[in-house]
């Protein structure tokens, strides 16, 4: 890179043309690293493992005294995983904003985690997830996500990943909760997840301190890492998808069984 402005080469080619070669030649740099997120009242912190559909698809905003996480989805913004653009589950693509844990959780572990989230717009379609333990690890572990929270039919749906007996084959048991998104846009809503990483896990589920999911069996995948994402994550459709719009802060991780 130093040879770019050795003066020979400004002489003959200008320095506007070597500034912008070189500022070509750093376009063309792969990225090293994904950006990070978090906020010194969160204890976990967050990256984009896969890269982001646009450049405002997750911002900082401050109200107040305050600061938090706004993500936005709109109609085809692709996620840039190299599934999202595999047809899949009844789904021609992968719509995704979405951020992913520094880190992973322990295995045999109980855990409780708090984030608090607030629907602004959207959120009326198909299968749209805000939050996920996950469990993929790459190579040959391709694991499910153990817990996905979403909005479909206009109601929080608790999909909890099962292994059928006998078999290596899989799927999520389906949970609905009562309230409606209609009731939840505009407001602050804090989560509580008290769950463990353990061969027989279970999750319960607190909304605003009412419990919404008791007890839930849980399975994750011996070869998968469990660990934490949120955002937005949904099914593609050549019809024209609303835009959703949500806001998270306060993450806090903690464990319990010591």
């Amino acid at each position: 890179m130093l040879e770019l402005f050795s003066a020979d080469r400004v002489r003959c080619f200008g320095w506007r043309r070597v500034v912008l070669f070189a500022l070509m030649q750093l376009m063309l740099q792969p990225i090293c690293s994904a950006q990070a997120f978090s906020d010194p009242d969160w204890n976990i912190s967050f990256y984009d493992n896969c890269g982001l559909p646009s450049w405002n698809s997750v911002q900082w905003i401050s109200e107040g005294h305050d600061r938090f996480i706004r993500i936005k989805l709109s109609h085809n913004d692709i996620g840039l995983c190299k599934s999202d653009r595999i047809r899949r589950h009844r789904a021609s693509h992968w719509e995704r904003a979405e951020l992913k844990q520094q880190g992973s959780l322990d295995r045999n572990r109980v855990y409780e985690l708090t984030f608090s989230t607030r629907f602004m717009e959207g959120f009326v379609g198909d299968r749209e997830t805000f939050f996920q333990i996950h469990a993929y690890k790459g190579g040959s572990c391709n694991a499910s996500p153990p817990i996905m929270m979403k909005i479909t039919g206009k109601k929080i749906l608790l999909a909890a990943l099962r292994k059928h007996k006998g078999s290596e084959r899989r799927g999520h048991d389906i949970h609905l909760a009562a309230d409606s998104i209609e009731k939840l846009y505009g407001k602050w809503i804090k989560f509580k997840l008290v769950f463990d990483t353990s061969k027989n896990s279970k999750v319960t589920i607190y909304q605003d301190g009412r419990m919404i999911f008791k007890n839930v069996g849980f399975w994750i995948q011996s070869c998968g890492s469990p660990h934490l994402k949120f955002g937005i994550y949904r099914p593609g459709s050549k019809l024209n998808l609303h835009r959703s719009v949500i806001d998270f802060d306060d993450f806090e991780l903690e464990a319990v069984d010591n």
